[in-house]
């Protein structure tokens, strides 16, 4: 076998990938929030990602070497963590809107898709990716044509 194949086969090249991956992904909806002038941008989807990649690596890995924890423990903690985080960026205006709920949810599906990435799923990623986009920037027009003005808009005018 060749050093190449070595490399390649070796568990902590994959590892290194995953993670390599999981920041990637996490950036790309990190960007697509920042463009929008959202709180939570490049750096901290791309945290969340990398993050909860690396507690599924480590549950895994724990789970594969000692033959008795249970991976998914680490990534309950993850899903349930997580909400801590997207707590920081909803907030209620004055006007009683609340805003970043979005991005909220683009925090928590960078979180999962770390931990896809973490327990070497990555090809989820891709169609999560897709589903993405079509949410935020399909979705997002005809939620704007459906969305009927607030009580306090009826009202101004």
């Amino acid at each position: 076998m060749h050093m190449f194949e070595m490399i390649i086969q070796s568990s902590y090249f994959m590892i290194c990938c995953q993670m390599l991956l999981a920041t990637i992904f996490g950036a790309v909806i990190g960007y697509d929030r920042e463009k929008f002038g959202k709180p939570a941008g490049v750096k901290t989807h791309a945290m969340v990602c990398l993050g909860s990649c690396i507690l599924m690596i480590i549950g895994t890995l724990t789970a594969t070497e000692t033959g008795y924890s249970d991976p998914t423990r680490l990534a309950a903690q993850v899903v349930s963590g997580i909400g801590f985080l997207c707590g920081g960026v909803i907030i209620v205006t004055n006007r009683s809107e609340v805003k970043g709920l979005t991005t909220a949810a683009g925090l928590w599906l960078a979180a999962c898709m770390g931990l896809c990435i973490g327990s070497a799923y990555m090809w989820m990623c891709i169609p999560a990716g897709v589903c993405y986009y079509l949410i935020t920037h399909i979705l997002s027009k005809f939620e704007t044509r459906i969305k009927k003005p607030s009580v306090d808009e009826e009202n101004v005018g």
